[in-house]
């Protein structure tokens, strides 16, 4: 295997402190154990990361299901949490990652070069149905430790089961050329909060850099995709097509910059798409000979938008769904196109198609378009469909203009450059990577800034900052905790012309979490009954009829780990899961 000698000179100064897993040791012993970034064995440098997760096991191969891996952050230079994996990890169990606690850069894993050369095709492969797995503030790196890009359709984290739970939140993926997560199987609930996908891009196809895949034959039962940025990648974030998805809520999210539409969402039933902020999205353009021979923009030839459904068609009996049930919320979102996109489709108002030699021009991206507006227009076929107090051509006024500036001029570069040398497939040659951190002069692995140096995406107009549905700005809100602390994810969605709810999620709130001496709970209905479960079933404690609407448990005994929280009430049971850390 290929190693980075600057790495394990950073690693050395604390390799001394750690042993690797014995022979035949008691798993159960802890449910949290903390992973060291890498330890040397008879003058041989292992990587730790994913020996500790294979050797986890009793002496008869038993895992301790209720294991949470606690990885380091970085603390200086002698110990920069940095973790290698020098191959994929198929994992048939349940998987659970988080940070430990502090303020330095979280936790990075790197891929590097398998042992006979080869390129990591995914870190992690979760491939068992009916599972649970947790993300916590993990830094994902596509980047090799080489400082060498992966080209193509190479995956971060791929979910194969059926009926599986994930939950990401705070995590940071980088330079994920072909995809940083996909879902391939089918019934998934799937929590996406808090994250950054960035610099997932590549200089010779405007659909290579799609950062998460959800299949395009595989029904979501839910989604929740909230206060996550999009900063500079190629092309989808969310691409499901094929099959329906259920529940979906997309909330105060930030799409800063992409080369094609980043919401590649057709069939959606119930959804809010509520306080984004789309800036310089799909930045590539339409043309009208795209839209004629048929694209992955838009299979029938409609133009290319932010906002863009269809009926279910022949899918809808499939699943039981129809189109007067289907309720979807397009609401407080804002849209804009920087003006140096906006000088790139003027310069290419007289473009010639290298298909067929004659002038197609280049348009910049409908806010919907006509097909989906005809949907929302006709109240007798989807009465729940409403789209309203959306804004655009607003400046969100960046607070830090040089990332604006340079995220804008490199995008629109690319695509220039792309225009320029396109061919008739529809992909041409970019001068190379619009990385960040090239741009910075700074190391592409261990050397990037924290906090990130585009930061969380501050916005300064004064229209913005109340034009959420809910009061608050619209856009990515972790620039300031106090605003993303005011957020609260919605539990229903709710149809605006008949009154109907549909339940998301239980109906009731675990805060914080993790947790760590005290798990408060809320609910909009008296609570009977409160009961704890670890994650293999064992009931740990119950609270019996408070008849309260809010109540705290003390979980300060409780070993570290994942915990299942049931509530009762008259109005049902709900389940949900927390962490003890």
């Amino acid at each position: 295997m290929k190693k980075s000698l600057l790495l394990i000179l950073l690693l050395m100064g604390s390799l001394s402190l750690f042993a690797q897993i014995p022979e035949g040791w008691d798993p159960f012993s802890v449910d949290t154990l903390d992973v060291p970034p890498g330890y040397i064995v008879d003058n041989e440098y292992k990587i730790a990361l994913a020996h500790y997760i294979n050797k986890d096991t009793s002496a008869t191969g038993e895992r301790n299901l209720n294991r949470i891996y606690r990885l380091q952050r970085y603390k200086d230079e002698a110990n920069p949490g940095i973790y290698v994996l020098d191959y994929g990890m198929n994992i048939d169990f349940p998987l659970y990652i988080i940070a430990e606690k502090g303020t330095g850069r979280i936790p990075m894993i790197v891929p590097e070069y398998t042992s006979t050369g080869g390129v990591l095709a995914y870190h992690f492969k979760l491939i068992g149905d009916n599972q649970t797995h947790v993300f916590k503030n993990i830094f994902f790196q596509r980047v090799n430790l080489d400082r060498a890009f992966n080209s193509d359709w190479l995956k971060g984290l791929s979910f194969d089961g059926n009926n599986t739970r994930v939950e990401i939140e705070g995590c940071v993926f980088n330079a994920f050329t072909g995809g940083s997560i996909e879902f391939i199987g089918n019934d998934n609930s799937i929590f996406l909060r808090d994250n950054v996908w960035r610099n997932g891009e590549w200089p010779s196809h405007p659909w290579i850099g799609n950062q998460g895949s959800f299949g395009n034959a595989n029904h979501i039962d839910t989604l929740v995709f909230t206060n996550n940025t999009y900063f500079n990648n190629n092309s989808y974030m969310l691409l499901h097509e094929g099959h329906v998805a259920d529940f979906v809520v997309i909330e105060h999210n930030t799409f800063m910059t992409s080369t094609i539409d980043a919401m590649h969402l057709r069939y959606l039933v119930n959804a809010n798409i509520r306080s984004n902020l789309f800036y310089g999205y799909a930045a590539y353009g339409d043309t009208e000979l795209a839209r004629k021979s048929g694209s992955w923009f838009e299979a029938d030839g409609d133009s290319l938008a932010h906002i863009s459904l269809d009926a279910l068609g022949r899918i809808a009996s499939m699943w039981g769904k129809s189109e007067s049930e289907r309720v979807i919320n397009v609401t407080n979102n804002a849209w804009y196109t920087p003006q140096a996109l906006k000088d790139y489709y003027t310069a290419h108002a007289n473009y010639i198609s290298p298909k067929d030699g004659s002038v197609d021009p280049v348009t910049a991206p409908l806010w919907m378009n006509q097909r989906t507006k005809n949907m929302f227009d006709d109240g007798s076929g989807w009465p729940c469909l409403n789209e309203s107090d959306n804004i655009g051509g607003v400046d969100p006024l960046f607070a830090d203009t040089d990332v604006d500036s340079w995220v804008v001029g490199a995008v629109a570069q690319w695509c220039t450059e792309m225009r320029a040398t396109s061919t008739a497939q529809g992909w041409g040659t970019a001068s190379g990577h619009r990385n960040y951190e090239q741009y910075l002069g700074d190391d592409m692995c261990t050397g990037i800034q924290w906090p990130l140096p585009e930061g969380n995406i501050e916005i300064t107009n004064a229209a913005l900052l109340t034009a959420g549905h809910d009061g608050l700005p619209v856009g990515n809100l972790n620039w300031d905790p106090a605003l993303r602390a005011q957020y609260v994810e919605p539990d229903v969605i709710d149809c605006t012309t008949t009154g109907v709810s549909y339940n998301i999620t239980p109906e009731f709130k675990l805060y914080p979490n993790p947790a760590e001496d005290v798990l408060h709970i809320s609910f909009d209905k008296e609570i009977q009954m409160i009961e704890v479960y670890n994650i293999v079933g064992k009931k740990i404690t119950a609270q019996m009829n408070t008849n309260v609407r809010t109540t705290e448990i003390n979980i300060s005994s409780f070993p570290d780990g994942v915990y299942l929280v049931k509530i009762y009430s008259q109005g049902g049971s709900g389940t949900k899961l927390f962490i003890k850390q």
